[in-house]
Protein backbone atom coordinates (compact mmCIF):
# COMPACT_ATOMS: atom_id res chain seq x y z
CA UNK A 1 0.00 0.00 0.00
CA UNK A 2 1.08 3.57 -0.57
CA UNK A 3 1.46 5.99 1.17
CA UNK A 4 -0.26 9.29 1.02
CA UNK A 5 2.56 10.93 0.05
CA UNK A 6 3.26 8.69 -2.62
CA UNK A 7 -0.01 9.65 -4.48
CA UNK A 8 -0.15 11.83 -7.62
CA UNK A 9 -1.21 15.70 -7.54
CA UNK A 10 -3.57 17.41 -7.86
CA UNK A 11 -4.57 19.33 -11.17
CA UNK A 12 -6.40 22.67 -10.53
CA UNK A 13 -8.18 23.86 -13.80
CA UNK A 14 -8.76 27.33 -14.25
CA UNK A 15 -11.81 28.62 -16.18
CA UNK A 16 -9.28 29.97 -18.91
CA UNK A 17 -7.36 26.85 -19.48
CA UNK A 18 -4.40 27.46 -17.13
CA UNK A 19 -3.87 24.73 -15.21
CA UNK A 20 -2.23 24.79 -11.60
CA UNK A 21 0.07 22.18 -10.48
CA UNK A 22 0.51 21.55 -6.64
CA UNK A 23 1.29 19.50 -4.30
CA UNK A 24 -2.44 18.78 -3.24
CA UNK A 25 -1.36 18.57 0.50
CA UNK A 26 -0.50 22.64 0.66
CA UNK A 27 -3.41 22.99 2.54
CA UNK A 28 -3.25 26.80 3.18
CA UNK A 29 -3.02 28.08 -0.34
CA UNK A 30 -5.97 25.30 -1.35
CA UNK A 31 -8.18 26.64 1.68
CA UNK A 32 -7.46 30.04 0.21
CA UNK A 33 -8.31 29.57 -3.05
CA UNK A 34 -11.50 31.26 -4.80
CA UNK A 35 -14.03 29.27 -6.52
CA UNK A 36 -13.63 29.91 -10.27
CA UNK A 37 -11.51 26.89 -10.32
CA UNK A 38 -12.09 23.32 -10.77
CA UNK A 39 -10.70 20.08 -9.65
CA UNK A 40 -9.24 17.52 -12.16
CA UNK A 41 -9.27 14.33 -10.03
CA UNK A 42 -7.25 10.81 -10.74
CA UNK A 43 -9.41 9.55 -13.25
CA UNK A 44 -10.15 12.62 -15.52
CA UNK A 45 -13.38 13.58 -13.61
CA UNK A 46 -13.83 17.39 -13.30
CA UNK A 47 -15.93 19.20 -10.52
CA UNK A 48 -16.11 22.67 -8.82
CA UNK A 49 -13.41 23.67 -6.38
CA UNK A 50 -15.18 24.54 -3.05
CA UNK A 51 -14.53 23.79 0.57
CA UNK A 52 -16.72 20.56 0.77
CA UNK A 53 -15.22 19.47 -2.41
CA UNK A 54 -11.63 20.02 -1.13
CA UNK A 55 -12.56 18.48 2.78
CA UNK A 56 -14.08 15.09 0.35
CA UNK A 57 -10.96 14.93 -1.44
CA UNK A 58 -8.86 15.54 1.95
CA UNK A 59 -10.85 12.60 3.27
CA UNK A 60 -10.17 10.18 0.40
CA UNK A 61 -5.98 10.82 0.83
CA UNK A 62 -6.57 9.65 4.70
CA UNK A 63 -8.69 6.89 4.43
CA UNK A 64 -5.86 4.69 4.39
CA UNK A 65 -4.60 6.25 7.52
CA UNK A 66 -6.62 5.33 11.06
CA UNK A 67 -7.15 7.55 13.28
CA UNK A 68 -8.19 6.85 17.14
CA UNK A 69 -8.76 9.19 19.65
CA UNK A 70 -8.07 8.09 23.50
CA UNK A 71 -8.37 9.76 26.88
CA UNK A 72 -4.88 10.56 27.62
CA UNK A 73 -5.28 9.21 31.23
CA UNK A 74 -5.77 6.06 29.35
CA UNK A 75 -2.83 6.15 27.37
CA UNK A 76 -1.07 2.26 27.83
CA UNK A 77 2.86 2.05 28.33
CA UNK A 78 2.86 1.07 24.47
CA UNK A 79 1.33 4.13 23.38
CA UNK A 80 3.61 6.00 25.30
CA UNK A 81 6.62 4.74 23.64
CA UNK A 82 4.95 5.17 20.08
CA UNK A 83 4.11 8.87 20.96
CA UNK A 84 8.01 9.45 22.85
CA UNK A 85 9.39 8.33 19.88
CA UNK A 86 7.83 10.21 17.42
CA UNK A 87 8.01 13.47 19.46
CA UNK A 88 12.00 12.27 19.42
CA UNK A 89 11.97 12.49 15.56
CA UNK A 90 10.19 15.77 15.56
CA UNK A 91 12.38 17.76 18.53
CA UNK A 92 15.79 18.32 19.42
CA UNK A 93 15.95 18.39 23.12
CA UNK A 94 12.60 16.44 22.93
CA UNK A 95 11.18 17.38 26.72
CA UNK A 96 8.83 14.71 27.94
CA UNK A 97 8.03 16.28 31.35
CA UNK A 98 6.12 18.98 29.36
CA UNK A 99 4.37 16.33 27.38
CA UNK A 100 2.99 14.57 30.68
CA UNK A 101 1.74 18.28 31.94
CA UNK A 102 -0.02 18.62 28.79
CA UNK A 103 -1.84 15.25 28.83
CA UNK A 104 -2.72 16.23 32.75
CA UNK A 105 -4.86 19.18 31.45
CA UNK A 106 -6.31 18.41 28.19
CA UNK A 107 -8.40 15.02 28.16
CA UNK A 108 -8.09 13.84 24.80
CA UNK A 109 -5.37 12.89 22.24
CA UNK A 110 -5.50 11.86 18.76
CA UNK A 111 -3.52 9.17 17.00
CA UNK A 112 -2.59 9.10 13.32
CA UNK A 113 -1.80 4.97 12.31
CA UNK A 114 -0.29 4.09 9.16
CA UNK A 115 0.69 0.45 8.56
CA UNK A 116 0.84 0.37 12.67
CA UNK A 117 3.13 3.14 12.90
CA UNK A 118 2.57 6.37 14.40
CA UNK A 119 2.58 8.88 12.11
CA UNK A 120 1.00 11.84 13.73
CA UNK A 121 -1.04 12.98 17.14
CA UNK A 122 -2.47 15.96 18.57
CA UNK A 123 -3.94 16.38 22.01
CA UNK A 124 -6.35 18.77 22.82
CA UNK A 125 -9.54 19.60 24.83
CA UNK A 126 -13.13 22.09 24.94
CA UNK A 127 -14.88 22.89 27.97
CA UNK A 128 -18.08 24.80 28.67
CA UNK A 129 -16.91 27.73 31.31
CA UNK A 130 -17.81 31.35 32.69
CA UNK A 131 -15.52 33.79 30.70
CA UNK A 132 -15.08 37.52 32.38
CA UNK A 133 -17.48 40.28 31.33
CA UNK A 134 -20.04 37.85 29.25
CA UNK A 135 -23.19 36.49 30.44
CA UNK A 136 -23.52 33.02 29.01
CA UNK A 137 -21.52 30.10 29.46
CA UNK A 138 -18.61 29.65 26.42
CA UNK A 139 -16.76 27.23 24.62
CA UNK A 140 -13.14 27.49 25.03
CA UNK A 141 -11.29 25.16 22.68
CA UNK A 142 -7.97 24.53 24.12
CA UNK A 143 -5.44 23.19 21.76
CA UNK A 144 -2.32 21.33 22.73
CA UNK A 145 0.98 19.89 21.00
CA UNK A 146 0.82 18.39 17.69
CA UNK A 147 3.57 16.39 16.22
CA UNK A 148 3.13 15.05 12.60
CA UNK A 149 5.83 12.66 10.97
CA UNK A 150 8.29 14.07 8.55
CA UNK A 151 6.52 11.73 5.57
CA UNK A 152 2.89 12.87 6.43
CA UNK A 153 3.28 16.36 6.82
CA UNK A 154 0.66 18.95 4.34
CA UNK A 155 -1.95 16.70 4.59
CA UNK A 156 -4.10 18.45 6.74
CA UNK A 157 -3.18 15.90 9.65
CA UNK A 158 -2.24 18.87 11.98
CA UNK A 159 -5.39 20.22 12.18
CA UNK A 160 -7.78 16.98 11.25
CA UNK A 161 -6.24 15.47 14.57
CA UNK A 162 -6.92 18.50 16.60
CA UNK A 163 -10.62 18.88 15.09
CA UNK A 164 -11.47 14.92 16.05
CA UNK A 165 -10.53 15.97 19.50
CA UNK A 166 -12.45 18.81 19.93
CA UNK A 167 -15.37 16.95 18.58
CA UNK A 168 -14.78 14.20 21.62
CA UNK A 169 -15.51 16.49 24.18
CA UNK A 170 -19.13 16.85 23.21
CA UNK A 171 -18.87 20.88 23.27
CA UNK A 172 -18.78 21.24 19.88
CA UNK A 173 -22.03 22.99 19.52
CA UNK A 174 -23.93 23.71 15.91
CA UNK A 175 -23.76 27.53 15.50
CA UNK A 176 -21.92 28.52 18.55
CA UNK A 177 -19.48 30.96 19.37
CA UNK A 178 -16.16 29.40 20.13
CA UNK A 179 -13.35 30.98 22.13
CA UNK A 180 -10.28 29.03 20.41
CA UNK A 181 -6.94 28.96 21.96
CA UNK A 182 -3.29 27.34 21.66
CA UNK A 183 0.16 27.45 23.39
CA UNK A 184 2.36 28.27 20.07
CA UNK A 185 6.49 28.04 19.84
CA UNK A 186 6.33 28.65 16.66
CA UNK A 187 5.35 31.67 14.13
CA UNK A 188 3.96 28.31 11.38
CA UNK A 189 2.24 26.99 13.85
CA UNK A 190 0.58 30.19 15.12
CA UNK A 191 -0.65 30.71 11.39
CA UNK A 192 -3.59 28.46 12.40
CA UNK A 193 -5.30 31.34 13.99
CA UNK A 194 -3.06 34.80 13.19
CA UNK A 195 -4.60 35.37 10.80
CA UNK A 196 -8.21 35.93 12.01
CA UNK A 197 -9.27 39.20 12.62
CA UNK A 198 -10.00 38.43 16.30
CA UNK A 199 -6.82 37.33 17.29
CA UNK A 200 -4.71 38.29 20.25
CA UNK A 201 -1.45 38.88 20.97
CA UNK A 202 -0.77 41.20 17.43
CA UNK A 203 2.73 42.78 17.30
CA UNK A 204 2.23 46.42 19.00
CA UNK A 205 -1.19 46.55 19.78
CA UNK A 206 -1.34 46.72 23.72
CA UNK A 207 -4.05 44.04 25.22
CA UNK A 208 -7.25 45.47 26.62
CA UNK A 209 -8.48 45.08 29.82
CA UNK A 210 -11.33 42.44 28.54
CA UNK A 211 -8.72 40.53 26.64
CA UNK A 212 -6.47 40.55 29.47
CA UNK A 213 -8.78 39.14 31.89
CA UNK A 214 -10.11 37.03 29.23
CA UNK A 215 -6.49 35.85 28.77
CA UNK A 216 -5.90 34.58 32.50
CA UNK A 217 -9.12 32.74 32.57
CA UNK A 218 -7.43 30.47 29.43
CA UNK A 219 -4.09 30.57 31.24
CA UNK A 220 -5.77 29.08 34.52
CA UNK A 221 -7.52 26.52 32.17
CA UNK A 222 -3.60 25.27 30.97
CA UNK A 223 -2.17 25.48 34.72
CA UNK A 224 0.31 28.04 32.98
CA UNK A 225 1.51 31.60 34.28
CA UNK A 226 1.59 34.90 32.18
CA UNK A 227 4.13 37.29 31.78
CA UNK A 228 3.41 40.62 33.02
CA UNK A 229 1.12 42.40 30.75
CA UNK A 230 1.81 39.98 27.94
CA UNK A 231 0.67 36.85 26.72
CA UNK A 232 4.04 35.01 26.52
CA UNK A 233 3.60 31.59 28.58
CA UNK A 234 6.61 32.00 31.31
CA UNK A 235 8.46 28.30 31.08
CA UNK A 236 9.48 26.56 34.07
CA UNK A 237 13.57 26.70 32.86
CA UNK A 238 13.31 23.77 30.62
CA UNK A 239 12.71 23.83 26.90
CA UNK A 240 9.89 21.83 25.46
CA UNK A 241 11.75 21.10 22.32
CA UNK A 242 12.86 22.27 19.39
CA UNK A 243 11.44 21.71 15.72
CA UNK A 244 14.13 19.64 13.57
CA UNK A 245 12.25 20.98 10.49
CA UNK A 246 12.62 24.47 9.88
CA UNK A 247 9.87 26.13 8.47
CA UNK A 248 10.65 29.33 6.34
CA UNK A 249 9.15 32.20 8.21
CA UNK A 250 8.53 35.88 6.97
CA UNK A 251 10.29 38.09 9.65
CA UNK A 252 7.18 40.19 10.77
CA UNK A 253 5.41 37.15 12.03
CA UNK A 254 8.24 35.97 14.65
CA UNK A 255 7.23 39.62 15.79
CA UNK A 256 4.90 38.44 18.34
CA UNK A 257 7.42 35.78 19.62
CA UNK A 258 10.42 38.48 20.77
CA UNK A 259 9.87 37.84 24.18
CA UNK A 260 9.35 34.14 24.28
CA UNK A 261 12.44 32.69 24.93
CA UNK A 262 12.02 28.88 23.85
CA UNK A 263 15.32 27.85 26.38
CA UNK A 264 13.19 28.68 29.35
CA UNK A 265 10.38 26.72 27.98
CA UNK A 266 8.57 29.90 27.27
CA UNK A 267 5.30 29.96 24.48
CA UNK A 268 3.18 32.31 23.19
CA UNK A 269 -0.68 32.25 24.35
CA UNK A 270 -2.60 33.04 21.06
CA UNK A 271 -6.56 33.34 21.40
CA UNK A 272 -9.22 34.09 18.97
CA UNK A 273 -13.21 34.07 18.55
CA UNK A 274 -14.46 31.55 15.95
CA UNK A 275 -16.66 32.61 13.85
CA UNK A 276 -16.52 36.38 15.09
CA UNK A 277 -15.95 37.93 18.82
CA UNK A 278 -18.68 39.55 20.77
CA UNK A 279 -19.14 43.09 20.69
CA UNK A 280 -16.13 45.53 21.92
CA UNK A 281 -13.83 42.59 21.88
CA UNK A 282 -11.44 44.67 20.13
CA UNK A 283 -12.22 47.83 21.77
CA UNK A 284 -9.44 49.63 23.31
CA UNK A 285 -9.89 51.31 26.87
Amino acid sequence: MKSPREKNILVLVSKNSVDIRLNRYNTMFLHNMRTDFYILSENSEIYPFNQENFTTALEMELKDIEIKVILTKDLSVDDLGKIHQLFDQSYDQANYLYLEKSFARLRYISLAIFKDELVGFGVADAVETKLPRLTELQVVLMGGICCVASDYRRLGLFKHLQDIAFRHSDQMKPAARYLACGRMAHPASFRSISRTSAVIPKFGVPLSDWQKEISYKVAELYGVNLGPDSLVVVGDGSPCGHPKVKSEVPEEEWLPFKAVNRDRGDSLLGITWLPDAPAGWQETE
